[in-house]
Parts: structure tokens; sequence; C-alpha cells
């Protein structure tokens, strides 16, 4: 995420339509990820207490949480991000020459790979960005993984996650 944050900002004009659409998801990801860095993925962090060593199972590891639905739902939260992204997408790039042709646009996106992830720039994987899917596609991804990390890294650690109890609101 970090890189694609950056390069918004030194990119995407504050008014460009899709740095409105990721400033909510930009907010604070890169404070979080530093107090992550200190708390949950250091050595003898959270992280590595809530795994013990298994040579039995897979990787080496055994979660010590069995049950683990966020698969499922997961999904529907992708699906919701991706009907929202492609529906603002559609709004603002109907065709691909707009998508093509927006500076600023492509220059967020350049500096994202080629500057912000360097040393894997040339990985056959990386998205192209040349239709109205493949920048939903990149975005939808990019609010995920922001959403990932905020809900599930965090929890509770910020107003706007805590979640209430039944019953109470």
């Amino acid at each position: 995420m970090e890189p694609f944050i950056i390069a918004a900002h030194r990119q995407l004009s504050a008014m460009h339509p899709i740095f409105k659409l990721l400033d909510p998801h930009m907010r604070y990801t890169l404070e979080m990820n530093a107090l992550a860095r200190e708390s949950l993925i250091s050595a003898g962090g959270v992280i590595e207490r809530v795994a013990v060593p298994d040579p039995t199972h897979a990787h080496g590891l055994r979660l010590l949480i069995e049950d683990y639905p966020y698969a499922n739902d997961g999904l529907l939260i992708w699906s919701a991000i991706e009907s929202l992204v492609q529906t603002y997408v559609n709004f603002y790039y109907p065709e691909a020459s707009l998508i093509q042709t927006d500076m600023e646009l492509q220059a967020w996106y350049n500096e994202s790979i080629n500057v912000g992830h360097a040393d894997i720039c040339n990985a056959t994987w990386w998205p192209k960005l040349s239709t109205p899917d493949d920048l939903s596609n990149i975005l939808t991804t990019l609010i995920w993984l922001d959403l990932h990390n905020m809900l599930h890294s965090t929890s509770g650690s910020t107003p706007t996650v805590g979640m209430s109890q039944p019953g109470r609101h």
C-alpha cells in the first residue's frame, strides 16, 4: 500500500477523482503500518504469539484459531468494494482512452510500480492500466488491502474500527 499512497500524494491532485476515492483509505495507513512493524510483526510481536511451531502442518505452523470464517465474510466485502469501485470508475472513465490519456493517473501508477516497487517492477504479474476494468481491479485490490490491514490488524485500536455489542448502539 505504501508506494501507492506516496505516489498518489505526489502524482494525483487532491481534486482528481481517483485521489478522492482513495483518500479515506490512505489516511493513517502509513502511521498504522509503522506501529504494526513495531508491535505486530516485530520479533516477539502479536503475530508470533498466535501461531505455534508444528512441523506436521503446512509451512510448519498451526494456527491457534481453528475456525476462521474470514474467507467467507471477506468475499462478501470484496464483492461490495468491487461493485462500488466499478460504478465509480465507469462514471469517470467510460472509455479506455480516458484512462490512457490521463497523465496524472498514468504517472501515479508508473511511480507506484517503477519507483515504489523498483526491486520487482519488471515482474510480469503487475496488472496493466489501460481500461476501466484494469483500473477497477487495481483500485478494488488497494481498497481491500487497506480495509484488511485496518480492520483485522488493528481491531478496535481506532474509534472508527471498534465494534458495538448487539443491542448497544
